[in-house]
């Protein structure tokens, strides 16, 4: 799967929505003025006089009124939806799952989902369960990956076993990994929009109905009464007639997508039994995949399968026939995966049970470019290799993980330094600044940390990211700033600090702050130049002599155009790579490949890539919200 031609599709999608949209509000407006034209005209038509259709004030009138109605009701639902997908999960009437759960078939289910984020280098979702839903259905929504959720309904969690369960969650993921998700809501808010216009026309409608005797009583009245009836009952009319294409529409863009997420779900887990049997316990039950939210309509299309009945033989069905699914997933011949990553690495002896990890300072015989080709997606090499690294994380620190008091302990156990005298300064801020329980839990939890597998430390600290999100907004402050405070008391910041706090601003803070959304600015090498030169210098610069840097640097601008040469290395530091990541998120995808490409030649310019480096190129992929899985074997 190439993660940036998925996304730049899932662009052109987008901009295919738009251009529809626009298509629809100007026949709906052609639509408003011709009916005013002859409701109006007919209405207070003269004996003598003959009804005039072109009228350029009544049409800059309708023009005007039309777009703003329809308008005002789109961005009214995205904005609605501004939260991602927690609010998308509660209209549809969703209980987040708390992390820590001790619910058999909810804990069952987080494990599903933690597994499925680890393999594909996601931030581990919030859950969410329709509790009052007794059909077998799920969704997955949000704006980005950042505020993704996945959602299923409680007759999935009681009618599905694990395999089938894991079908389902990998279908779901891959709509999260496609870019899916944001096009659904944008199809939400378009449908919306146009809907507003029929909702309209129904208040008029009523509005005659209990005003309208006193308006027939007076002189004239009886006309405007019938006209603004009439006008009420068009403006219903074209409102639904457009809703019935943006409907058509949304049909078309959903079953195509459900097709891929499929193909997707079975390459993820290799069983295609699994989500196979998932949609055939659908077609054996009466309530199949129903939901009965009053918003299932609209939301319709984020289904994992059809929450509505759909009418008109299929035409408005937001997905393809589950005979047609089945027969895709469990007949047709499965093609062969993508060699797994793992087969260009030196994978050490599995010891005691566990995967063995790469030390800190060990060296991977494996290239970035293998690495980057892992992004946006899951093998099952890679779902294997999570599920390794889960039983490579001690069973206390997981649990740990999952609340937010022993989850901050945990990220502050984590930034503790090897110096002894640099520690013994960062605990006493601590044992000063922070929740005693939260000092507690540090202290108690501190040697199982230390003793952790440096190649499992980020893993970990991916998993106390669902438990922080649950903090209050009081608890978020002050672990901030004692975050930052246990970052600075030495005055450096390793590049594991730095990768960790780029994944808390990125993955924890947007629960608290707010993230306007990146637009798209820059669409060639040249626009981004000297950003690239300063990220591509610190990186060749990063722990090489001057000899080995020229290398790394000429590695890495050897496939793209840039004349910059190597700076100096008081022009790098993790100041200045953070400087220009923020600049160089606004690339286009296929831009931020060949950065990507550019990034990965430079770590790997001695065919080795360490975990740190490793971790390093992660960070700048998850910059650009590129997933790329952990590396450990």
């Amino acid at each position: 799967m190439n993660f940036f031609a998925q996304q730049a599709d899932a662009r052109r999608r987008t901009g295919l929505l738009v251009f529809f949209y626009c298509c629809a509000v100007v026949l709906i407006i052609v639509a408003v003025y011709v009916a005013v034209s002859i409701i109006f005209g007919v209405a207070f038509l003269e004996d003598d006089a003959e009804l005039a259709l072109w009228n350029p004030v009544m049409l800059l009138w309708v023009v005007g009124i039309t777009l703003a109605i329809v308008g005002s009701g789109t961005a009214y639902k995205i904005a609605q939806l501004s939260k991602g997908g927690c609010a998308v999960a509660k209209m549809l009437g969703g209980r987040r799952v708390a992390p820590d759960t001790i619910d058999e078939a909810e804990r069952r289910l987080m494990n599903i989902v933690e597994e499925m984020a680890i393999a594909s280098g996601t931030s581990v979702p919030e859950v969410y369960v329709l509790e009052d839903e007794h059909g077998i259905n799920a969704f997955a929504a949000g704006f980005s990956i950042r505020d993704a959720v996945v959602a299923v309904t409680r007759g999935t969690l009681e009618r599905l076993n694990r395999d089938e369960l894991q079908g389902v969650i990998a279908h779901e993921f891959s709509h999260i990994l496609n870019g899916d998700m944001r096009l659904n809501i944008k199809l939400t808010g378009v449908l919306h929009g146009i809907l507003v216009i029929a909702l309209l026309g129904y208040v008029l409608m009523r509005s005659v109905r209990f005003s309208g005797g006193s308006r027939r009583n007076s002189k004239g009245g009886g006309g405007a009464v019938i006209a603004i009836f009439l006008l009420g009952l068009a403006l219903w009319l074209i409102g639904y007639i457009g809703v019935f294409f943006a409907n058509l529409i949304k049909s078309a863009v959903s079953r195509q997508r459900e097709f891929l997420a499929d193909a997707s779900a079975v390459q993820f887990t290799r069983n295609p039994e699994g989500i196979g049997g998932a949609l055939k316990k659908i077609g054996s039950l009466s309530s199949g995949s129903r939901i009965s939210n009053e918003h299932a309509a609209e939301a319709g299309h984020f289904f994992f399968a059809n929450g509505m009945r759909s009418g008109l033989l299929g035409l408005l069905a937001t997905h393809p026939p589950l005979d047609a699914r089945i027969q895709r997933i469990l007949v047709q011949p499965l093609g062969e995966a993508a060699p797994a990553a793992g087969k260009a690495v030196r994978q050490p002896p599995a010891a005691a049970g566990v995967t063995a990890a790469a030390a800190d300072e060990e060296d991977l015989m494996i290239s970035g470019a293998v690495l980057l080709g892992m992004a946006g997606g899951v093998s099952s090499g890679q779902l294997a290799r999570s599920q390794e690294i889960l039983k490579g994380i001690p069973d206390d620190l997981r649990d740990a993980a999952h609340r937010h008091p022993t989850a901050r302990a945990v990220v502050f156990g984590l930034l503790l330094s090897d110096d002894d005298a640099i520690r013994r300064q960062q605990l006493q801020r601590l044992s000063a600044d922070t929740d005693e329980q939260v000092y507690a839990d540090l202290v108690r939890m501190l040697p199982t940390i230390d003793a952790l597998d440096a190649a499992f430390r980020m893993p970990l600290a991916e998993l106390c990211i669902s438990g922080l999100r649950t903090m209050s907004e009081d608890d978020y402050r002050r672990f901030h700033q004692n975050f930052e405070n246990v970052i600075t008391a030495d005055g450096h910041i390793s590049l594991f600090e730095y990768v960790l706090m780029r994944m808390i601003h990125r993955h924890v803070s947007v629960e608290y702050e707010e993230h306007p959304e990146v637009q798209v600015r820059y669409h060639n090498i040249g626009e981004i130049a000297d950003q690239l030169t300063v990220l591509l210098s610190c990186l060749a610069r990063w722990d090489r002599d001057e000899q080995a840097a020229q290398k790394a640097y000429a590695a890495a601008v050897s496939g793209i155009e840039l004349s910059g040469g190597l700076l100096g290395a008081d022009a790098c530091g993790l100041d200045s790579v953070d400087t220009s990541l923020k600049e160089l998120e606004r690339a286009a995808p296929a831009l931020k490949r060949s950065v990507l490409d550019a990034c990965a030649r430079c770590v790997g310019a001695d065919g080795m890539l360490s975990t740190q480096e490793a971790e390093l190129l992660r960070a700048i992929a998850d910059a650009f919200d590129c997933p790329v899985p952990p590396v450990v074997f």
